[in-house]
């Protein structure tokens, strides 16, 4: 079922712990609102005030069973598509959410290109997601499962076999950044997640997403995001209680009325999705 949007700006939700999601998150923020979360107390924390035009969602959360949270978004959302994403072959939380209707299923490893195709069609808006050939598609994957290493231009169009100056051309242009701002964006995209959700020392994150030292890391970080790492992982700690008070009343909502609108959404056959999307070769 394709759902048309208002013109105010198309806003998504992603909700998955699994750092690699961040590469759709950074791919479709400079042309959409995106909220990214990696629970479910984090996700109703964030989309109290803004109400999200599609939610991509992986069931195997941390903290809520993925039906259960399912169930709180077709109560708090109607009609608001939703996308389930897994890496769980076969589980009781798994069947439960399948059981829902559905407007969307991919099992991990998720090619991004296909699943901002399925996410564009979803709200007939194509024009407001970057569309990526195979080239660029190819290269976002090898990112992907890269990024804590280092990486540049020549070595990623090494890897998927084109040019460095074809790729850097298809890739500015069809993204709207070069890659090196891609890897960049990404990584400190994936160290907002491991501030919030770790302890780790600096140092120690810097290096897991692939920087060569705390400092730079530190300087890199508040480039993009205005804040310096300690700081923004005390605010982020601040809204973690926030955000806790927050599911409960959500649980505590359903279980009270147990009148979520599911009949308002088509079930989308998950054989459909996985025939139109296939797994990376």
């Amino acid at each position: 079922m394709r759902k048309r949007v208002s013109a105010s700006p198309i806003h998504i939700a992603i909700v998955d712990p699994d750092p690699r999601m961040a590469v759709l998150a950074v791919l479709l923020k400079p042309r959409l609102a995106v909220t990214v979360a990696a629970s479910a107390a984090e996700a109703l924390a964030a989309l109290k005030h803004l109400a999200p035009h599609i939610v991509v969602v992986n069931v195997d959360l941390p903290d809520l069973r993925g039906g259960e949270f399912c169930r709180i978004l077709r109560a708090r959302f109607p009609g608001c598509p939703i996308v389930v994403v897994t890496g769980v072959e076969s589980s009781e939380n798994l069947r439960e959410v399948t059981d829902l209707p559905l407007d969307g299923f991919f099992r991990k490893p998720v090619r991004t290109d296909q699943l901002i195709e399925h996410l564009a069609a979803l709200l007939a808006s194509p024009a407001a997601f970057p569309r990526l050939n195979g080239y660029v598609g190819r290269a976002i994957e090898h990112v992907a499962g890269a990024y804590d290493r280092s990486l540049r231009l020549s070595s990623v169009a090494q890897a998927v076999g084109v040019s460095r100056t074809h790729l850097a051309h298809l890739f500015k242009a069809q993204t709207g950044v070069t890659l090196g701002e891609f890897i960049l964006k990404l990584r400190i995209e994936i160290s907002t997640r491991l501030l919030t959700h770790t302890d780790d020392k600096l140092e120690c994150i810097a290096e897991t997403v692939g920087f060569s030292d705390g400092p730079h890391f530190s300087r890199m970080f508040y480039r993009l995001v205005g804040r310096w790492p300690g700081h923004f992982r005390q605010m982020a700690k601040a809204r973690g209680i926030a955000a806790y008070c927050a599911m409960q009343d959500s649980r505590t909502v359903i279980h009270k009325t147990h009148t979520a609108p599911y009949c308002s959404m088509p079930t989308v056959r998950r054989s459909s999705v996985e025939e139109q999307h296939p797994s990376t070769p």
